[in-house]
């Protein structure tokens, strides 16, 4: 018969064996050895922490977090097990619970370079970048030829908008590891944000060796065209990508690509394929629906000012998309008398950064004074929003109208003033070169700047900037004092009713 002693010792040497199988990848053979050893020893916090490493190495975060906390509630503290609970409860969605994790892992292992890292991106998650980027810091110092290490720091500094410094992190990152597509489209953020277009533009092409980041997009067997000359005479397709805003941007460059001497052949979002055909330059718009067209090459449309060598924002003196004009009188004739503000608080909740830049209805409603007649330009509403709408009679929904494109530019192009957040309505707007305030979150994104309260893509334009990130009291504080202005100058909203509409502008 076996002692104690003995015992203790196979089981000790189980469980080493399972760890030495585990750290191999091999994890079905080392939770099989663990499921033995737990039917020895029930409720083993060693046989917990193994088949919790084993969980979140899986992706079953959710059993990972309860293998693992039971683990280190039955006294068994190591760095590695309170590491894997913090990125478990990260990808649970706990955040502040995973801040704790990899606190208390850090304090059993304070300079495991992975742990710095994981907890600084976590504290970047809860807005504490000041907290994080000295945890960076000294993670680069322990191990400087991480590039993993530089990359979270390139990303830290580029939200805290050390635009330069950020360049330079990312650019430590590639030396160390050149197959990094995402640390040079942050890299290329980064550059255009401090206006160095030229760089910048050759970076962006990182996104198309990442998957999904063009969007949608069909198989193409005919070569991509980057600026190579003897486009005369050819037929060249362009695509639109990411973001209807963005084609709304960039879809002023087909003008450029036609006075090459290219038959261009647009391929559009199906909302905005009608629009878009109005687009000078622009000779056919299919849909990814139709069958594509013979053509010579092909280039996706925010691929252009570098294929164009066009190294500053192209500006739109004028407008570059043309609404329908029986529409747009249509619009127009639903408020005769009064001024028309379009507004749009919210995007496209999908867009990664859409909870930063968007407002919530209520709020952007509060700034809005009485007397205009307002249209929500959106396509949707979001949870809550009807209600709003209820309580304020004088602010019209637009949604129901609003079919495709052809019919948001009409809405648009009827108003007197568009405000709108960095959104599709503010690049329809634009294009349609209708005054334009735009609400900008802070960080900003890089296609309208870092600072300055004008545009260079959009003269039409007019910036009201938070200084403070999630902060809108400022911006909207502003716009409550220009709406104000521009109603007592228009003599259309006060008591003594209608005066002269010509006499009407637009406060700057």
């Amino acid at each position: 018969m076996q002692t104690p002693q003995e015992i203790a010792g196979q089981l000790a040497e189980l469980l080493q064996l399972a760890e030495q199988v585990r750290i191999s990848g091999r994890h079905d053979q080392a939770e099989s050895i663990l499921i033995t050893v737990n039917g020895l020893v029930p409720d083993s916090p060693a046989v917990a922490r193994g088949l919790g490493l084993i969980a979140c190495a899986r992706g079953d975060w959710e059993t990972g977090a309860e293998r693992l906390k039971h683990a280190v509630d039955g006294g068994l503290e190591d760095s590695e097990s309170w590491n894997a609970l913090g990125a478990a409860r990260n990808a649970l969605g706990l955040t502040e619970a995973a801040s704790a994790a990899f606190s208390r892992a850090l304090a059993l292992n304070p300079v495991d370079p992975a742990i710095l890292i994981n907890q600084a991106n976590t504290l970047r998650q809860l807005g504490r970048s000041d907290d994080a980027l000295p945890l960076l810091d000294r993670a680069a110092a322990v191990d400087p030829s991480s590039a993993l290490v530089h990359f979270s720091r390139g990303n830290l500094l580029l939200e805290q908008m050390r635009h330069a410094e950020a360049v330079d992190a990312y650019g430590a990152s590639l030396t160390l590891d050149p197959n990094q597509p995402q640390a040079r489209l942050n890299r290329a953020h980064a550059r255009l944000m401090i206006g160095d277009f030229e760089k910048g533009w050759a970076d962006y092409e990182a996104r198309k060796d990442i998957p999904g980041a063009l969007g949608p997009a069909r198989p193409l067997d005919i070569p991509p065209w980057l600026g190579e000359p003897d486009l005369a005479g050819k037929t060249i397709l362009l695509h639109c990508e990411q973001g209807m805003g963005d084609a709304l941007q960039f879809i002023r460059y087909a003008s450029l690509v036609a006075a090459c001497g290219a038959r261009v052949v647009l391929e559009s979002f199906e909302a905005l394929a009608g629009l878009l055909a109005t687009a000078p330059g622009v000779d056919q718009v299919i849909t990814r629906r139709d069958p594509l067209p013979p053509c010579d090459v092909h280039c996706p449309l925010m691929s252009l000012p570098l294929a164009l060598g066009v190294t500053e924002p192209l500006p739109a003196p004028e407008p570059y998309v043309f609404p329908d004009r029986l529409k747009t009188q249509a619009w127009k004739g639903r408020f005769p008398e009064r001024l028309r503000i379009g507004i749009a608080n919210a995007g496209n909740p999908a867009q990664a950064r859409d909870r930063y830049r968007s407002i919530p209805l209520d709020v952007l409603a509060d700034a809005l004074p009485l007397g205009p007649a307002y249209v929500l330009l959106q396509k949707t509403l979001r949870e809550g929003e009807q209600e709003v709408l209820a309580g304020r009679p004088d602010i019209a929904f637009a949604g129901p109208d609003m079919r495709d494109f052809t019919d948001s530019a009409a809405a648009t192009a009827a108003m007197d003033l568009v405000i709108s957040i960095c959104s599709a309505p503010a690049h329809l707007a634009g294009a349609l070169h209708k005054p334009l305030w735009v609400l900008l979150a802070h960080p900003a994104d890089w296609r309208l700047g870092m600072e300055g309260d004008t545009s260079a893509w959009y003269p039409t334009a007019r910036l009201y900037r938070q200084t403070t990130g999630g902060d809108w009291s400022g911006p909207l504080a502003r716009i409550t004092a220009g709406l104000q202005a521009m109603i007592a100058q228009s003599h259309v909203c006060g008591a003594t009713g209608v005066r002269d509409r010509s006499t009407t502008t637009i406060p700057r």
